[in-house]
């Protein structure tokens, strides 16, 4: 079976009041991490496909990735690049 890199990128609203000390993925309590993980495995495995974790990752890591890929979009796209 061919592997097809889908990155996940989990995030928490800056000003929720119930999330506003969860900075990195760290932060986040173990048993919800493992519950996200375990939602991404289920949804994949209802469509046939496995899913594995590869890595945490930090912010900066998922700002690059995002960035990345939305460069990658508007370019598909044929939408001119983003301002900066």
């Amino acid at each position: 079976m061919e592997r097809i890199r889908n990155d996940r990128l989990i995030a928490a609203a800056t000003h929720a009041h119930t999330h506003e000390h969860i900075k990195t993925v760290e932060d986040l309590p173990g048993y919800l991490l493992r519950k996200i993980e375990g939602f991404f495995a289920q949804y994949n495995q209802l469509r046939g496909k496995q899913f594995e974790p590869l890595r945490q990752g930090r912010p900066e890591r998922a700002r690059i990735v995002l960035e990345r890929d939305m460069e990658a979009f508007r370019s598909k796209a044929n939408l001119p690049p983003r301002e900066r």
